[in-house]
């Protein structure tokens, strides 16, 4: 059990600029706070031994622990409130398409004063029926359905009351019907009393009212709700699923939302004049395919009006809104590199890790490194080797898991990764970093930032100069930014990364920058940061890739942006074209070795080798799994992309039969697939010149990184490494 954790209000900060902490504590009366410099966050006694460097701060102290509450689940929430006449009645309506009714209550619509003595509330009972609770004055009356609803259907439903005949009606109809199945109910029911209550009342779609916060999470789809002050009689409800409201009824309209319009944004419009727009909370999945999709149209951009639902889950998590617990001015003196908060208390620890830029970035170094930060964010808090039947066997050995990655399982309110999938089994497509990252930071998994702190270590040991800039940065800032630099070296695994970055990165390189992709599966996801919340991703796994999850047909695009999601790779720009090498397999039973081609004889090619012998294997060692070849790793492809005049100076081999090919590289499964059986399995460092006196050198191994360490930093690893760094950076032009 946790003791402390938490998260800070950003991921990456300059000197000078103000970062704030939010912190929660489990059953304990206080905690300490250090503020240190992560040098090398590998704590395994197998690994090259873990680094800190304490920093002196008045953040340096003993503060009283609180508990922090976290709002889950997405729903629809309205700055001002309705006012409700309940003796001229009330009518709601929607397309809903529930997607998992097994979940227990799920409140559709919910209408009530402060005390919840007047009002009403539809919702999804936990037998899978449709219901409608009334409250007038204190009493209250149901009405629930006969009929289960069923998952994955579309339905129109009804819910009001009729002050004419003072009762209350439900309804649901399915779009598409079928034979001995009954799932089309019309009900009524008579009060026996009479409701006159009138109150102004708080109105959520999706949510209710729920312990201080909201609760009763609808999992499913919902398309065109409408609320009007007035019950209605069956023949006028087809008339309220125009786009347009029947003068008619804009007396008594309260709201007429149409979720097709700014699907980009986190407003869901009313189209009525009273202008009610909702406001989403933690971000319910924009861009779905609505009710009347009919296959026609794939891109939301090109024809909103078929996707004009919006789709909610009770797990969804964008910012968990903790309170601020202290804050730190950073010193304007403060070296550039990996930062954390160490939160101390009884038995537990917990790292808040941000990084730190530098006050003039390229001043003082022309080699920046690359924080993955698109990638650390995608990966947070996953639950998939947790939760999936097959996750043994996709590793190929037995799994482990932290004290934190448990912890996981206690506190499914700090959200899930996008490798994970909702209740309703859809994937997750939105991740945040505004929420305590539970696998992130030193002393967790030797993973994306903990393993890139094996390459940030060993530039310090060495002595090597370099500046942090994050993925975050370079999407805002663009080409701008890496041009303060000679030579961008990127982590161990720059998985994800945004058009603007792509095109920041070409562009660097066209005018003569340099690149060192010291990783595997790079630049393989094509994702977007929304523009309305800093810190958030945006992920679609269209089509084909490794991926953990497959994305609904007819709901590719990215809603964040309107592009394409999935692999550049299905976008005409496969990896290839950016570091001439693309993912080719992926295993995590055993890594290997290099062994130089013939290209590395090659005069331009010469300096890589300085020191090391044409006959060594190169990376036959390694922190992870005993190489520098392996996990996940890329080759080169002339017809993907590898410039023609890109040389491949040294290819892996002797993978193991649980390295398989990425989906993508096969049309058709054959019995050929694995390292063991298949010459085309493997990792290719190449080397080439761009544009203006540029280059680029790839490793196309996430392991290389975590070979540099090896015997005290004296392998061809990091020998070569270092030649390639000190060419890099140099004035001399390629």
């Amino acid at each position: 059990m946790k003791k402390v954790i938490g998260y800070s209000d950003k991921g990456t900060v300059s000197p000078g600029e103000n970062i704030q902490f939010m912190v929660g504590g489990y059953a304990i009366d206080n905690y300490n706070v250090q503020l240190v410099r992560v040098i090398c966050g590998d704590d395994r006694l197998s690994g090259p031994g873990y680094e800190e460097q304490l920093i002196d701060s008045p953040i340096n102290q003993t503060y009283k622990a609180i508990s922090q509450k976290t709002q889950i689940g997405s729903f629809i929430k309205f700055s001002k409130k309705v006012p409700l006449n309940m003796n001229e009645g009330f009518h709601f309506q929607a397309y809903i398409k529930p997607t998992a009714i097994e979940a227990g209550e799920q409140t559709l619509v919910c209408c009530l004063d402060d005390n919840g003595d007047n009002g009403f509330s539809a919702y999804i009972d936990n037998a899978g029926m449709l219901s409608l609770s009334l409250h007038s004055g204190g009493d209250k009356f149901s009405l629930q359905g006969q009929a289960s609803l069923i998952n994955d259907k579309w339905y129109l439903i009804t819910a009001g009351y009729d002050a004419v005949n003072n009762a209350m009606y439900l309804t649901h109809k399915p779009q598409v019907s079928h034979p001995g199945i009954n799932d089309d109910l019309s009900i009524s029911q008579a009060i026996t009393k009479q409701v006159n209550s009138s109150s102004d009342a708080e109105l959520v779609l999706a949510a209710s009212p729920f312990d201080g916060g909201y609760g009763n999470c609808f999992n499913g789809k919902m398309d065109r709700p409408r609320l009007l002050s007035i019950g209605l009689q069956p023949s006028e409800w087809e008339v309220l699923l125009a786009d347009t409201m029947a003068d008619k009824y804009l007396p008594f309209v309260l709201g007429y939302w149409d979720f097709s319009l700014a699907i980009e944004s986190l407003t869901a419009h009313d189209i009525s004049p009273n202008m009610l727009h909702g406001e989403l909370i933690n971000m319910p999945a924009r861009g779905v395919k609505g009710h009347n999709w009919d296959g026609s149209c794939l891109n939301w951009s090109h024809c909103p009006a078929y996707y004009g639902a919006i789709h909610f889950h009770d797990d969804d998590l964008i910012d968990a809104k903790w309170q601020p617990c202290f804050s730190l001015d950073l010193p304007k003196t403060i070296k550039s590199g990996v930062y954390a908060v160490k939160l101390t208390a009884q038995d537990d620890e917990s790292y808040i890790t941000f990084l730190v830029r530098a006050a003039n970035p390229g001043k003082n170094t022309k080699l920046a490194f690359l924080a993955s930060t698109a990638t650390y964010n995608a990966y947070i808090n996953s639950h998939w080797a947790l939760h999936h039947d097959l996750a043994e066997a996709r590793r190929g050995h037995v799994l482990e898991f932290s004290k934190e990655e448990a912890f996981l399982q206690q506190a499914p309110e700090l959200g899930l990764s996008t490798y994970d999938t909702h209740t309703d089994g859809s994937g997750v497509r939105y991740s945040s970093r505004l929420r305590p990252a539970l696998n992130h930071g030193p002393k967790t998994r030797v993973w994306n930032l903990n393993a890139d702190t094996h390459l940030l270590s060993w530039m310090e040991k060495n002595n090597i100069e370099y500046e942090i800039i994050s993925d975050e940065d370079v999407h805002q800032q663009g080409v701008g930014l890496l041009q303060k630099y000679r030579c961008i070296m990127t982590g161990s695994h720059p998985e994800y990364i945004s058009s603007d970055m792509w095109s920041a990165i070409a562009s660097f390189q066209d005018q003569g920058g340099r690149l060192m992709y010291m990783g595997g599966n790079g630049f393989y996801w094509r994702i977007a940061f929304h523009n309305a919340i800093p810190g958030v991703i945006e992920v679609r796994r269209s089509e084909d890739g490794a991926r953990y999850w497959a994305e609904e047909p007819g709901e590719h695009y990215l809603s964040s942006n309107g592009e394409y999601g999935g692999l550049w790779r299905r976008v005409g720009t496969p990896p290839n074209e950016l570091v001439g090498v693309g993912t080719r397999a992926t295993g995590f039973d055993g890594c290997s070795y290099y062994r130089q081609t013939a290209e590395a004889e090659n005069p331009r090619a010469k300096f890589i080798f300085e020191g090391v012998a044409s006959d060594e294997l190169i990376g036959d060692f390694g922190y992870i799994l005993g190489g520098a070849a392996g996990l996940e790793i890329d080759a080169a492809d002339y017809k993907l992309g590898t410039p023609p005049h890109a040389l491949v100076v040294a290819s892996s081999e002797e993978h193991s039969p649980q390295m398989l090919l990425a989906p993508e590289e096969t049309d058709f499964h054959h019995p050929l697939m694995s390292g063991a059986d298949n010459p085309y399995v493997k990792a290719d460092i190449v080397f080439y010149e761009t544009n203006n006196g540029g280059a680029v050198f790839s490793t196309g191994s996430i392991a290389w990184c975590t070979s540099l360490q090896c015997n005290g930093s004296d392998n061809n690893v990091s020998r070569i490494t270092k030649n390639v760094i000190s060419r890099f950076v140099s004035e001399e032009s390629f």
